[in-house]
């Protein structure tokens, strides 16, 4: 199939070559790595390493280094460049011309040649996300625009591609464990994840392609954590809602007012005290590893256990605030911490708690001795 699609990719990319089609539609889904993952479209992480060269293409707004990035994450591809020369986009497809086609697919880069619809004098390449149809595709680029952008182009106006490059073509994404798309049954918290989503805990991020993602690597949020407790402890009514809310920094109308109210009134979180007095919940902010520790330690209604006598982790020092939480966390084995060459183990009680980790120490909590 692949020979077949050359040979016919040979003879179509000299008509590609000569000028973009007259016609094709372009629709902004969304603008930005803020405003797109708030509209719940993903980046896939490239905004937190877009500094990074991905195959030799310059970092940041670039649409090349992006597409780079992608075919190196997502679709596994090697990171050695593969062919040799520079330039801009619009050299892509004339290098790569036996694997570019007017075919559209997921996980192949839609190509525009220079002065192309997108292109400019540079040319541009995109990822593609999802192929509707042979005339519709939905694609995910960086730099356009001085932008990251997911768009929606259909062939009756200006823009569709010159052609598709395909590296290495995605097949149709398939569900791993607990129906997430991108966990595999590989991966090193599968079982947490799957037991996560079976007991209803999380119910993942849906995509505009209605496959469902997880989002492992993601920071948990306080907002989510206060969610996901909740649920754990099998969602007890919380009556009597207060008509204002405690917390000068969510809404009674918050998504999850019901489930903050509880964790305070449970006596997990109370907050922050602000300077003027008042409490503030801060819903948007992740999780640390050492307010997990509490969070968890306290939603056992046990009394705060006491002061270990010895050092468990060589970043928690005894006079640490969360040290008997932390402490408690590792006798329970929710927690090993990170192996260390030199001795103790550590337990990074800065970092933000990672979505897989999150699946692994609640799961863990409830098989706790």
């Amino acid at each position: 199939m692949r020979i077949l699609r050359s040979a016919v990719a040979l003879a179509l990319l000299g008509v590609l070559m000569v000028a973009a089609p007259a016609s094709a539609r372009l629709t902004t889904l969304c603008t930005g790595y803020v405003g797109c993952a708030q509209a719940g479209y993903t980046d896939h992480g490239y905004s937190a390493v877009s500094s990074t060269m991905y195959w030799q293409q310059y970092g940041g707004h670039n649409c090349t280094n992006y597409v780079a990035y992608r075919m190196i994450t997502t679709n596994k591809m090697s990171p050695t460049k593969p062919w040799v020369g520079r330039g801009n986009a619009h050299t892509w497809g004339h290098y790569n011309a036996a694997i570019t086609d007017g075919v559209p697919a997921v996980g192949a880069v839609a190509w525009w040649d220079s002065n192309a619809g997108l292109g400019g004098v540079s040319g541009h390449v995109s990822y593609v996300e999802r192929v509707v149809s042979a005339n519709e595709i939905w694609v995910s680029d960086d730099s356009a625009s001085g932008d990251f952008h997911w768009r929606k182009i259909t062939r009756d106006g200006s823009g569709w591609p010159s052609g598709f490059i395909h590296f290495k073509d995605m097949d149709t994404p398939v569900p791993g464990p607990g129906g997430f798309v991108d966990v595999t049954e590989d991966h090193t918290f599968a079982a947490d994840i799957e037991w996560l989503s079976t007991t209803g805990i999380t119910t993942g991020y849906t995509r505009p392609d209605q496959y469902v993602e997880f989002r492992p690597q993601q920071p948990v949020l306080r907002e989510q954590m206060a969610a996901f407790l909740y649920r754990l402890m099998g969602k007890p009514p919380v009556t009597d809602l207060p008509a204002e809310s405690p917390f000068t920094d969510v809404p009674t109308t918050h998504t999850f007012y019901a489930e903050i109210v509880w964790l305070s009134r449970s006596g997990v979180s109370t907050g922050y005290v602000d300077e003027d007095g008042s409490a503030s919940f801060r819903p948007e902010q992740p999780v640390l590893r050492e307010q997990m520790a509490a969070f968890l330690q306290r939603l056992t209604g046990d009394p705060a256990p006491a002061v270990p006598t010895t050092q468990g982790f060589a970043d928690v020092g005894l006079d640490h605030t969360f040290v008997s939480h932390i402490a408690w966390l590792a006798t329970t084995g929710i927690t090993t911490g990170y192996a260390s060459p030199e001795g103790l183990p550590t337990f990074r009680p800065e970092q933000p708690v990672l979505r897989e980790q999150m699946a692994a120490f609640l799961n863990r909590y409830t098989q706790r001795p």
